[in-house]
């Protein structure tokens, strides 16, 4: 008995080993894949549903010019709860503020066409991640897990089990236990990402007072400012190279001018003989 039950924990730890290198494989190669595409236009985007029985994962991203902060938070809050999602991140500043939304798969196109409601949009782009064979290959290995934790359950019931075996057992079903979770918490987040699409929008604020010509009355005090004090450095800069100039003449201008007043003095006095 002693022997059987050594041969069967050994050949259920080499199958584990083995489909968890398959595994594993599996999954590396296909978190490598992202597919990108820039500056397209809510409207185009497919994250209503998944292709066929596959698992895709959405992320979109969107970049809105606002009069308010708060408001415009407040808004696609409320938008985003009334579309059956939740906002997992926001952060409210005044120089800097984004949000991140889970939107349900089947809302997200609908609910990034209704963007502009909310301020201009500047940018907006998505990615999706095929998740599918990683998917397929964790339910696989916890399926295989569960099996073999039957299995050696079975064996607990054996009358004749010696209580040396048992504990190595028992071991053993805790080990397998504790992987077979670990999987079962990677198809949930998987199940939950694809679900859920992520959404991160960003708000940039609008300044209010605006010229005829499009700039902003800020941006143009700033321009004026910046105007003067490259006059004034123009200015300094002039004077300091005609300075630079001007010395190495200054002892012949002083020996003219010296010359020039002893000569006039002379005049003078032999003028008043």
């Amino acid at each position: 008995m002693k022997k059987i039950i050594g041969l069967l924990l050994l050949i259920l730890v080499l199958t584990g080993c083995s489909a968890k290198g398959a595994a594993e494989e599996s999954v590396s190669s296909y978190e490598d894949k992202n597919y990108e595409v820039s500056e397209t236009s809510s409207s185009e985007f497919g994250f209503e549903k998944n292709i066929g029985d596959r698992k895709i994962i959405f992320k979109g991203q969107v970049t809105l010019r606002i009069a308010s902060y708060q408001d415009a938070a407040q808004e696609i809050e409320e938008a985003t709860m009334k579309a059956g999602g939740y906002v997992s991140e926001s952060n409210i500043s005044e120089g800097y503020s984004h949000l991140v939304l889970k939107i349900p798969a089947s809302e997200a196109k609908n609910f990034l066409n209704g963007f502009e409601q909310f301020g201009t949009v500047i940018d907006s782009r998505f990615t999706s991640d095929d998740v599918t064979e990683q998917f397929t290959n964790l339910e696989i290995r916890t399926t295989n897990l569960e099996v073999q934790i039957a299995t050696l359950r079975e064996l607990l019931k054996k009358d004749d089990i010696k209580v040396e075996d048992i504990f190595k057992i028992e071991n053993e079903i805790r080990r397998l236990v504790d992987e077979l979770e670990g999987y079962q918490g990677q198809i949930r987040n998987l199940s939950s990402r694809v679900s859920f699409s992520e959404i991160v929008v960003s708000l940039t604020r609008e300044t209010e007072l605006e010229v005829t010509n499009g700039k902003t009355f800020g941006y143009e005090v700033s321009s004026a400012f910046k105007t003067g004090v490259n006059g004034i450095v123009e200015l300094v800069q002039l004077i300091i190279i005609v300075g630079a100039f001007l010395v190495p003449w200054l002892p012949v201008v002083l020996v003219i001018g010296l010359t020039a007043i002893m000569i006039r003095r002379r005049t003078l006095k032999k003028g008043k003989e």
